[in-house]
């Protein structure tokens, strides 16, 4: 990076201008022309790459709490680049499928529909030539499959990209369907960015544990605990509901107080909440009480689920979580239960439609995620985080 910036190459300015629609929102004609002009010309050449892009990115991969976030971090803060982002993998997706729907409603021409992915390009990396990806997995198809084009027009602008995942790139979206339509994008991969696998099997986070924000198990004693530290923390102030907007609709948080909300782990989990729900609600709030954690099964289900998705977003957005659970966080997922003879399935023989309804999850990551989740929730108990500032966001109540 530092000789990129130091060479001519870094000269040749990046085309983030947005296409100019006239007062219909109908691209011109020449402007098309132009487009598919230059796509000619792409089409002849080995690549059409702005020099940046040819700056080899970093893929970080490894087991939780090996330390990828933090080395990602340090580069982060001491690349000499002035425009660069460092953002959470699913909430880039959540903005990538907003934008591509706000492209999409504008009324164009069918010419102008090929290059939506330049102008969803354009709108998202306007501001980054080093754009940061943490905790990088892909498990929903409709991600899966514009990958590949949303990176190839990135990279089209000029990037240079950082991940970190659990997977190594050969093992992401295993298992999913559709899967060879999505390995171009791990070879895009594998061409843009330097493959390093951390190769440590310690979670440094677990060695740092402080257990006055997780009670367990269910008591009286435990649960008088609990009420007594929201009332500290409120200051014994009434809470009131708030109401936020998410895409249209309601979110409720039924008791707050401030930047402080108390939540029953079936408001959160077993109400139909998605990730952009939990996002709003984690940079509204610092401080979160959750009570009535239940020991989770071991096999998928959407309370699980989405058990795991706040969890990340919690820890995210850096907020503080007082947890009243039943049993301590290495024991939330029940342990398998025994098959009987001929029980255990193949891949093979699962129906397709309980794969197109999302029944079916790689069961290796599935066990990532709950390893991540015990690891994630016992370090959000260590003094060091609990003295981290929340990444939260003014929020309107009114948001869209």
């Amino acid at each position: 990076m530092v000789s990129y910036i130091n060479s001519s190459a870094a000269k040749v300015e990046r085309d983030v201008s947005l296409r100019p629609p006239n007062r219909l929102g109908i691209i011109p004609s020449h402007i098309i022309r132009r487009q598919q002009e230059q796509k000619l010309r792409a089409a002849v050449e080995e690549t059409n790459f702005h020099p940046l892009s040819q700056v080899k990115g970093l893929y970080l991969f490894g087991g939780v709490g090996c330390g990828k976030t933090m080395m990602m971090d340090i580069l982060f803060n001491e690349a000499p680049v002035q425009k660069k982002q460092r953002v959470h993998f699913h909430q880039f997706m959540l903005d990538v499928h907003k934008t591509m729907h706000q492209i999409r409603s504008q009324q164009r021409t069918k010419d102008a529909e090929i290059d939506a992915f330049d102008e969803l390009a354009q709108r998202l990396i306007s501001n980054a030539e080093l754009l940061c990806f943490d905790e990088m997995v892909v498990s929903d198809v409709s991600d899966a499959m514009i990958l590949k084009r949303l990176f190839n027009a990135f990279y089209k602008i000029g990037l240079c990209a950082v991940f970190t995942s659990n997977r190594a790139p050969d093992e992401l979206y295993k298992g999913g369907l559709n899967r060879e339509s999505f390995l171009p994008f791990i070879r895009l991969i594998k061409e843009q960015c330097i493959i390093h696998d951390m190769q440590s099997t310690v979670d440094y986070r677990l060695t740092s544990s402080d257990a006055k924000t997780y009670l367990c198990p269910f008591s009286n004693e435990n649960e008088e605990k609990f009420d007594k530290m929201f009332l500290d923390f409120t200051k014994a102030m009434p809470p009131q509901e708030v109401v936020l907007r998410v895409f249209g609709r309601d979110v409720v948080a039924p008791r707050a107080v401030g930047g402080i909300c108390r939540f029953d782990f079936g408001e959160l989990c077993r109400a139909e909440l998605s990730a952009a729900d939990y996002e709003v609600l984690a940079k509204t709030f610092h401080t979160w009480f959750i009570e009535g954690v239940p020991q989770l099964p071991h096999q998928d289900s959407d309370i699980k689920r989405r058990f795991l998705t706040l969890i990340d977003i919690l820890y995210e957005r850096k907020c503080k979580v007082v947890m009243y659970a039943e049993v301590e966080p290495a024991l939330l997922e029940a342990p398998p239960p025994k098959l009987e003879a001929g029980a255990n399935m193949s891949l093979k023989e699962k129906s397709l439609f309980e794969m197109e309804i999302g029944r079916l999850i790689d069961e290796g990551e599935g066990s990532f995620q709950m390893q991540r989740c015990v690891s994630r929730i016992t370090e959000m108990r260590s003094a060091e985080y609990l003295q981290s500032e929340h990444q939260g966001e003014e929020v309107s109540l009114d948001t869209n």
